[in-house]
């Protein structure tokens, strides 16, 4: 039985204690079971997306390259060389941390494509090392793409956000404190927050 097999049908808890398993045991073929393992947590339901940096997920490359999200091709540690935990309390973690969430919509939760200003301020901080060719390429050659891209999907995911998240839950709260939206806002104000 291949090792994809074996591990199908694990929890999410029991996928943590196999990496920290594995990372005990450093090894090539550990490092490629190792990102194997963190893209099955980035589909598992109890991890949100955009949630790169440590917060609860965080890639090894089969390099083990430190990266913060498989598809953040940065690094500023490779787990032969220090430890995890100093990797995953480096500045380029720390930074990305302290910038989470990226924006109030979390239906735009990406620093690489939903917010690439973020990415590139957090690379001219940190001054990561890019884990391939061409991965520097959507921060310079492709940034005006990447924005145009991030701005018409800001226009789409806000409409969205407002419409279907943020004015369902106020309708809900509305309706327990029994009060009508007019009411409790202003006619055309934005609704920043939701109150709890």
């Amino acid at each position: 039985m291949d090792f994809k097999s074996k591990v199908e049908d694990f929890t999410t808890n029991q996928v943590i204690h196999l990496i920290l398993e594995l990372l005990g045991r450093i090894s090539d073929e550990n490092l490629i079971r190792l990102t194997y393992l963190g893209e099955k947590l980035t589909f598992d339901e109890e991890v949100l997306s955009g949630i790169a940096g440590v917060r609860r997920y965080f890639h090894l490359n089969a390099k083990g390259d430190v990266e913060p999200c498989i598809y953040t091709h940065i690094a500023v540690d490779n787990i032969r060389n220090t430890t995890l935990a100093k990797a995953l309390d480096s500045p380029l973690f720390r930074s990305i941390r302290a910038r989470q969430p990226h924006n109030p919509n979390h239906l735009r939760p990406c620093m690489i494509i939903d917010n690439p200003h973020v990415m590139r301020e957090l690379i001219k901080e940190t001054k990561p090392r890019f884990t391939h060719p061409g991965a520097e390429e959507i921060y310079t050659k492709k940034s005006q793409e990447m924005d145009a891209y991030a701005e018409h999907f800001a226009e789409l995911a806000d409409t969205v956000w407002q419409n279907e998240y943020i004015k369902g839950q106020d309708e809900s709260i509305a309706k327990e404190e029994g009060k009508g939206i007019t009411e409790r806002f202003a006619e055309g104000q934005q609704i920043s927050h939701i109150p709890l």
